[in-house]
Formats: structure tokens, C-alpha cells, sequence
């Protein structure tokens, strides 16, 4: 933490860019010394519940606040409303279906709360993220192979049921149907064959690479927290159509 300013400071990053993404590391501090003390049981309790209910607030905030103020399309919208808890607040109610078998109609409603919000979001990598930790939870849940085949059944009962949620969904909102179809065809419509997508991700990568090595100084100490990477030209052929 104390390292990454000098690493910023020599590297002329943007001071602004900077504390907001130092701002999560800030928080993991304090989540370390909080959870290094030896609390009650009533207490652990308590600090569950604020984190719970701070993900709800965060996942509630996000979709509010993202949809108030983008006042565009679907195209515009699906950026700027999932939380940046998401998946932990998914991952938790998971934990209480499949695991700790609490099913309450709040916690029902608010995951499948999640489910439209991810729909409308287009976002392939979230999808793949709901569904392993939807097999992690069934893992989770059955101690031997007998209980995996008993809980194999009520997850494949679950899925099913979300299933039908999506196609209900498709059915209701064609535009969002459209852009899912889009998005797995991606890669059939460019003369590449490449998925924009994860041309984009590598390029992100590749370009954060050339830029650590680019120097003596970047290699002894990086480019820093809250830099501006940019994309690596050596994708551009793969994007060109």
C-alpha cells in the first residue's frame, strides 16, 4: 500500500484515477484487521449481516442509479448497472438455497432480482460466473457421492426453473434476446472468426505488458495503481472488419 505511492508518484499517474482504484485496497485493509480480532459469536453474527445488507444496498443503488442516468438504450444501460458486489451477493444467496437449505421469499425475489439484472447487463463472463458458483455450492453441499446425486437432482430442478425465467424474459423483452444473440455470434460475423470481446481483453493485456517492460524504472516498479493502460495495436488486424 505505502509502496504503490512512490510506484504512482514516479510514474506520473493520474492522482484522481489513482485513489479510486486504491480505494478497494483500502477497504481490504480494513476488512484484514477487522477479521484479525477474535470476535463473539453475537458479534460475527452482526458484522454477517451489515455486509449482507450492504451488498443488497449496493446491487439496489447500482441498477437505480445506472438506469436514472444513462438515458440511452439497452446499449448504454447494461454498462452502468450491475454492482461491483455482484457476484459475492449471488455467491451468498447461493450458499443459503443450496448449502444452509434457507429459502425465504425475499431472498428468492432478490435472486432472481439478479438473474433479470444480469440478463439486461449482456454480460457473457457473469453468466460463467452464476454458474460456477452455482457448482461450487452443489459441490459444496454434498459430503459424498451419494448426497452429490440428491443435490445434483434439486440444483438440475433449480436450473430448470431459471430456465424458464430466462426464456419468460426473452419473450418479454425481444431487444435484450437480440443483443444475447448478437453477442454469441460475435465472433461468426468478423472476417477473423475472433470474438471482439476477448480480442479487446487481450489487447488490454498484451499493451499492460509492453508498457511494465517498456523501461528500467517499469520493470523495477510497474506502472502503479489506477495507470491508464491502453489496447496493444498487434490485435488491430483481428478487429479490422
Amino acid at each position: 500500500m505505502l509502496g504503490s505511492v512512490a510506484t504512482q508518484l514516479l510514474q506520473g499517474n493520474d492522482s484522481g484515477n489513482y485513489m479510486r482504484v486504491i480505494l478497494p485496497f483500502l477497504l481490504m485493509l480494513l476488512g484484514y484487521f477487522v477479521a484479525c480480532r477474535p470476535w463473539d459469536s453475537a458479534r460475527l453474527e452482526q458484522i454477517e449481516r451489515a455486509m449482507y445488507w450492504a451488498m443488497v444496498a449496493s446491487l439496489i443503488f447500482s441498477f437505480g442509479y445506472g438506469m436514472a442516468t444513462s438515458g440511452g438504450g439497452l446499449a448504454d444501460v447494461r454498462f452502468r448497472i450491475v454492482s461491483v458486489t455482484f457476484l459475492s451477493l449471488q455467491g451468498l444467496l447461493l450458499h443459503e438455497f443450496v448449502v444452509a437449505k434457507r429459502i425465504t421469499k425475499f431472498t428468492a425475489a432478490l435472486f432472481l432480482g439478479t438473474v433479470v439484472i444480469e440478463l439486461l447487463s449482456v454480460t457473457r463472463s457473469l453468466l460463467v460466473g452464476t454458474l460456477l458458483l452455482f457448482a461450487y455450492a452443489t459441490w459444496l453441499a454434498a459430503p459424498s457421492i451419494k448426497h452429490l446425486f440428491k443435490v445434483g437432482l434439486r440444483a438440475a430442478m433449480v436450473l430448470v426453473l431459471l430456465g424458464a425465467i430466462v426464456a419468460a424474459s426473452a419473450a418479454f423483452f425481444p431487444s435484450v434476446a437480440g443483443h444475447w444473440e448478437q453477442r454469441m455470434s460475435f465472433a461468426k460475423d468478423t472476417e477473423s472468426g475472433r470474438d471482439p470481446t476477448t480480442i479487446t481483453r487481450l489487447a488490454e493485456m498484451k499493451d499492460q505488458y509492453d508498457q511494465t517492460t517498456s523501461s528500467a524504472l517499469s520493470i523495477a516498479v510497474g506502472q502503479g495503481y489506477g495507470h491508464d493502460y491502453r489496447y496493444s495495436p498487434a490485435y488491430l488486424p483481428y478487429l479490422a472488419s
